[in-house]
């Protein structure tokens, strides 16, 4: 969540740039692509759930500037 995160400092992106940016090009081939994508798009779902990422247009993740993933993690775990 910390790397997407810093991917999105630089500005709004996809699912695929983020992924493209953060897994290295060997992970990205064939099917690769799909699944760094997926793991991508897992980490925004939660980002977004704690406020730290908002889905904007054109399919893209923006970064809110808080950082509230890691309380939100910690919501998980059981008692």
């Amino acid at each position: 969540c910390s790397d997407v995160l810093t991917i999105l400092r630089y500005g709004p992106k996809t699912g695929k740039e983020i992924a493209s940016l953060h897994f290295s090009p060997t992970q990205l081939k064939g099917v690769g692509i799909v699944m760094a994508e997926n793991e991508i798009l897992s980490h925004c779902e939660i980002l977004a759930a704690s406020g730290d990422v908002e889905f904007v247009e054109d399919s893209k993740y923006m970064a809110t500037g808080a950082l509230n993933f890691e309380s939100e993690i910690r919501s998980w775990e059981p008692f």
